[in-house]
């Protein structure tokens, strides 16, 4: 019996495939978790380029109507791929600010997989930079959302991704909103 647990304990082959049974779930946990962290960082800089580019779109122009509101959204969809364009919240919104030059309103908004803002209303400082406009002048803002969904949960948490952009017009004071 001796001779059995000297032998025992002088043995080596299997160290390396207990060596391996240990490493390998953390080594599999690093691989997933880079393609999360990887696949996150995708989608929050996805969500940056639809809303600049949704901004860029409709600040060039003087005037938008429905069609030109319901061609960025189409382009959004484009952008955003590989994102399901049905889970995509986007917002546009004119806003304009009062005489005071203080405070900034709703001039018209339109909004897909969302509700869009309350024409009229006030838009809060938080939500706005304060002093980007003068008074009568107008600034296109895109607020975009998407619920970011890991592949494998556990390794990173579900959590919605948002971004806002802020773009003044390039050919006149506010971009007016036409049927």
């Amino acid at each position: 019996m001796k001779t059995f647990t000297h032998r025992f304990l002088l043995s080596v082959g299997g160290t390396t495939a207990i060596e391996f049974g240990i490493i390998l779930p953390v080594m599999i946990t690093m691989f997933l978790g880079m393609a999360e962290v990887s696949n996150f960082i995708e989608m929050s800089r996805r969500t940056a380029s639809l809303a600049s580019t949704a901004a860029d779109l409709v600040a060039q122009e003087a005037s938008v109507d429905t069609a030109d509101i319901n061609d960025v959204f189409s382009t959004m969809a484009i952008v955003g791929s590989p994102m399901p364009a049905a889970s995509i919240r986007i917002a546009i919104t004119s806003v304009v600010a009062d005489p005071d030059g203080v405070t900034n309103r709703v001039a018209w908004s339109d909004a897909k997989n969302r509700t869009p803002r309350t024409v009229g209303s006030v838009v809060s400082s938080a939500e706005f930079p304060s002093g980007m406009l003068l008074a009568f002048q107008g600034a296109i803002m895109v607020e975009v959302e998407y619920p970011f969904t890991p592949m494998f949960e556990g390794i990173i948490p579900s959590s919605t991704l948002r971004s806002t952009f802020y773009l003044k017009p390039r050919r006149s004071l506010t971009v007016l909103r036409t049927p």
